[in-house]
């Protein structure tokens, strides 16, 4: 038998499944290890496992392996690997919530944290919001069919001068996509699935604080305190996607109104506001915070 054509097989009870290098590298990268150093490691014990011919291994042997190999290069790195391990098999998910005004960066910091945690449920509150103008026409509640730093146009009723009507139109829009955001954080609960959900939507104090103060529940917020950096992520953001800038920097000022409403709510409320000049230092803390409170909720169910 060549050693191209040796299958190695994970095996739970009578079940057995390809192992799969992807999956064992996902899982060593939520250590913070990087993607290209996880894929070459689980390639390495696929190819050790080829060469002794094992083609059945169970999944608590592959955890053996890889600790060891990880103990290897670095025992702080076998150590989260442990970790992460005994988190996976709780039953109690987690919500990792990530608000933040448009261009701070919440869409790629979710996505890269979502990768790494191996969280397959990545959503954005404007998917929410897209679905929920499907349901509720243009007529009934216009505020949903335009962005967030537009809705204060489809305000009727006159305000006192002391409030900002960008900021009043953008805090209505938020209280109904509320809805749909609570709607899924308590369908994951649930069904014990954990997701990342993140967006300009998450304002604090919006959100129900029977879900907020859960242990489970990790709810940060990004901001870029420079303003010129903030805006030249628009003009990046529509280079890379070949999407227009203008209609951001046509609204900019709103935007970075909205930012600080955003940030002012989450310091009132507790929440932890992150400056996202560095992308990876972020993702690396948030990994971290998740790991130790579910290590302590763990700790306290034993």
């Amino acid at each position: 038998m060549t050693k191209k054509s040796i299958r190695v097989w994970v095996k739970v009870d009578d079940y057995k499944t390809p192992f799969s290098r992807g999956i064992l590298a996902r899982s060593i990268m939520r250590t913070g290890m990087t993607d290209l150093d996880a894929y070459d490691l689980a390639e390495s014990i696929k190819e050790e496992l080829i060469r002794s011919k094992k083609t059945e291994i169970s999944p608590e042997e592959i955890f053996d392996i890889t600790h060891s190999k990880l103990k290897g290069i670095d025992d702080k790195l076998a150590g989260k690997y442990r970790l992460w391990r005994e988190i996976s098999m709780q039953k109690t998910p987690y919500i990792i919530l990530i608000g933040g005004a448009s261009g701070i960066g919440t869409t790629t910091v979710a996505t890269e944290l979502g990768h790494r945690l191996g969280i397959g449920r990545v959503i954005g509150t404007d998917s929410i919001r897209e679905v929920m103008r499907k349901v509720l026409s243009k007529d009934l509640m216009p505020s949903l069919h335009v962005s967030s730093c537009e809705a204060w146009r489809y305000l009727k009723a006159p305000l006192p001068s002391e409030f900002n009507r960008k900021i009043f139109g953008y805090q209505k829009q938020v209280e109904r996509v509320t809805v749909g955001i609570e709607a899924i954080i308590e369908r994951s609960m649930e069904e014990g699935l954990p997701v990342v959900i993140e967006g300009i939507h998450l304002l604090p104090g919006y959100l129900d604080k029977k879900i907020t103060s859960k242990p489970n529940v990790f709810f940060y917020v990004l901001t870029i305190n420079d303003e010129r950096e903030h805006r030249l992520r628009f003009i990046a953001r529509a280079r890379e996607a070949h999407r227009l800038a203008d209609k951001y920097l046509k609204n900019f000022e709103a935007i970075r109104a909205i930012q600080e409403n955003i940030v002012e709510k989450a310091k009132a409320n507790n929440i932890r506001v992150i400056e996202n000049s560095d992308r990876e230092q972020t993702i690396n803390f948030m990994a971290d915070s998740v790991m130790e409170q579910m290590i302590t909720l763990l700790e306290k169910n034993v």
